[in-house]
């Protein structure tokens, strides 16, 4: 996945965090609650994993050694 893609799975996963906030929020029983945080931590944890994919070594000394 080039450095485009990753900035918009990115944006992409936080706007699902987000809207798993919402649906928490907004919940009207249990399920949903628990529904809006699993679509939260889903969204945070794949951000998560772009960010240590992009900061791997190998990655980073690519990158600096392009410049």
């Amino acid at each position: 996945m080039n450095d485009l893609g990753r900035w918009l799975g990115g944006i992409a996963m936080g706007v699902l965090a987000l809207l798993g906030l919402i649906i928490m929020s907004r919940a009207a029983d249990t399920m949903f609650g628990f529904f809006g945080v699993m679509i939260f931590l889903f969204g945070i944890a794949i951000i998560v994993v772009f960010v240590h994919q992009a900061t791997t070594p190998e990655r980073v000394l690519r990158r600096t050694h392009d410049a």
